[in-house]
This record gives structure tokens, C-alpha cells and sequence, in this order.
């Protein structure tokens, strides 16, 4: 499990989706840096740019969790 994590991982950072057939998708979702504004103190911060990983179960999983 930790290597197919590993696996994951090294493709992810580079921006590129994992499929497993039969279980899903792993998709990396690349948000910009931002600026955020506290609305009680007015105050601005700078959010750094992030990866996020999304999961998209396959028609299999589906089915088999949702009936």
C-alpha cells in the first residue's frame, strides 16, 4: 500500500491523473496563489499555490457503495 502511495504521489506532483481501472481516478487540481482577506481585521494574506488530489470513484465503486 505505502509503495502504490509512493506511486501516486511522483505522478501527482507532475500534474498528471492516476487511473486504476476498477476503483478510480486520482486527479491533481493546481490552485494559484491568492490573496485572502480577514473580514473582522481587514487584514490581507498571501496563500502560497497548492495541489490538491481529487478522488473519482469508478462506475464499479459506485455501484457497489451506493446500490
Amino acid at each position: 500500500m505505502e509503495s502504490m502511495t509512493e506511486t501516486i504521489k511522483d505522478y501527482v506532483k507532475d500534474l498528471d491523473e492516476v487511473a486504476i481501472p476498477g476503483f478510480g481516478t486520482f486527479a491533481p487540481v493546481k490552485y494559484d496563489e491568492q490573496v485572502s482577506v480577514d473580514s473582522e481585521s481587514g487584514e490581507m494574506k498571501l496563500l502560497p499555490p497548492s495541489v490538491v488530489v481529487e478522488f473519482k470513484p469508478s462506475v464499479v465503486v459506485r455501484k457497489k457503495f451506493i446500490g
